[in-house]
């Protein structure tokens, strides 16, 4: 599975993909104030193993595409918890089971809610617009970047000559040829806004979903269920 189907066909092809994005966000975001508030240790495999069974049993989203996306998390915590092995093994053990707690929280986000959908569902939540604007900028223009090399690296690999120097060479030209031409493509999109002269904010389109107040409910019980058996763990 390459990484465009893990975020545009997983996304849109989950069991969660016609449920509002305000009600997938309630359920990441619950898991990660549990992830935040557990004693870190082997108390932050919980909402670890809370994220890993919505997004494999609930979600269904592949095992391949959740360990796909995760595994980047992984190896950055895992660089990083290092230094603290020198001074406490515990400590560094306790850093890297909650860092990963919360990024399994974001990446059950990433990964049930089309970005289109969860920033029309920040500005129902009357997130200031210049935000907005910003974020869905931002949005386009890493589009841009990706179709850009996407299209690219195709080229690449139909006029890939034999030998390893050619094909370095030919890369090395590819990719230095895709920020000029990711510019000008974002320099169309600029013009082709200036040019509607719209003095609101930036508009998406997103698809009508119906919310569903049990799974609410539950998605918000998540995370204070996991500190209460927290708690009941700890008085026992």
């Amino acid at each position: 599975m390459h990484v465009h189907d893990t975020f545009d066909s997983v996304v849109h092809a989950n069991a969660w993909s016609a449920r509002a994005a305000g009600d997938k966000a309630l359920l990441p975001l619950s898991l990660l104030a549990a992830a935040i508030l557990l004693p870190p240790g082997l108390w932050s495999i919980a909402p670890l193993t809370a994220a890993c069974l919505a997004a494999l049993a609930g979600a269904r989203i592949p095992f391949r595409a959740w360990l796909r996306t995760l595994a980047p998390a992984l190896g950055f915590s895992l660089l990083g918890v290092l230094p603290l092995f020198w001074t406490s093994s515990e400590l560094a053990i306790g850093v890297f089971l909650r860092v990963n707690a919360a990024s399994a929280a974001l990446v059950l986000l990433i990964l049930t809610t089309p970005a289109d959908e969860l920033l029309a569902s920040l500005r129902s939540a009357r997130v200031p617009a210049a935000l907005l604007d910003l974020a869905i900028l931002t949005l386009r223009m890493f589009r841009v970047l990706w179709e850009t090399a996407r299209s690219m690296s195709m080229a690449v690999r139909c006029r890939s000559p034999r030998g390893w120097r050619a094909r370095a060479r030919l890369s090395a030209q590819a990719a230095a040829n895709l920020l000029p031409r990711a510019l000008e493509r974002a320099s169309r999109v600029e013009t082709a806004l200036a040019l509607r002269a719209g003095s609101g904010p930036l508009r998406l389109w997103t698809p009508a979903r119906s919310t569903s107040w049990p799974f609410r409910l539950a998605a918000v019980a998540a995370g204070p269920a996991l500190l209460l058996l927290h708690e009941v763990w700890r008085w026992a």
